[in-house]
């Protein structure tokens, strides 16, 4: 947490800083404490993951799973993790309309909706991911459903290119399109308000579209529509 912290201070105002950090960290106690209120009355619990369950199709969990991690969600390092995204996006420095950033990433020789957009686009766009730092780690706030995968959080670069090979070596051929990884000063992922993820348009270097944080609020339909009606347009 201190090295992050760092990492921001080098970017913007320490006071500026230091009032969204205690924001952020307060507003997500405040979320997680009435989550794991709810979550503990057993009918009622399982009804809210439940309704949440219906609008993450991209989730590839049984019911059973997602509830556990809904649970997982209510733990300290949740919190954490929660508190540490949400900072990051409100202090991101790259907006609507606004030109894009230029951050250092990392050659490497997404999601299934995303790998299908770009598959079928791919001949009008230019389409890039970005790895960023892990949100959900082995050595962080891990799930127990990932079953198969043992990812620590990376401390050099090599690391983090590896980690990112493995994913890419994971989704095997639905990614067809270049994969480069952010620095370990995290650049475009203050930035562009990455955490855990987040999807841009860009045309003539400016921001066109920038979608919500994801996972829960990502909305692939909205950035495919605009996408295809950004195409008709040129």
């Amino acid at each position: 947490m201190g090295f992050k912290f760092n990492q921001l201070m080098k970017r913007y105002n320490p006071f500026y800083v230091g009032l969204w950090v205690i924001i952020s960290y307060l507003k997500m106690a405040v979320i997680v404490s009435i989550l794991k209120v709810l979550y503990s009355i057993p009918r009622l619990g399982t009804t809210i993951a439940l309704l949440r369950r219906r609008h993450e199709e991209d989730y590839f969990l049984n019911d059973a799973d997602f509830m556990k991690m809904q649970l997982e969600c209510t733990t300290l390092e949740a919190w954490r993790g929660m508190s540490w995204s949400e900072t990051v996006d409100r202090l991101k420095t790259v907006h609507m309309g606004a030109a894009i950033e230029d951050v250092p990433l990392f050659s490497l020789e997404g999601k299934p909706k995303f790998c299908r957009i770009a598959d079928e686009m791919r001949e009008q766009v230019d389409f890039l991911a970005v790895y960023v730092e892990e949100a959900h780690p082995d050595d962080g706030h891990d799930f127990s459903y990932k079953n198969g995968f043992e990812v620590m959080q990376a401390k050099v670069l090599e690391e983090r290119l590896a980690s990112a090979k493995a994913m890419a070596e994971h989704l095997g051929g639905m990614l067809k399109f270049p994969v480069v990884v952010d620095s370990m000063q995290n650049d475009a992922m203050y930035a562009y308000g990455a955490r855990p993820e987040r999807l841009y348009i860009v045309l003539d270097g400016l921001v066109v579209y920038q979608s919500h944080r994801g996972p829960y609020y990502v909305n692939f339909e909205e950035f495919e529509s605009e996408l295809r009606a950004m195409v008709k347009m040129q």
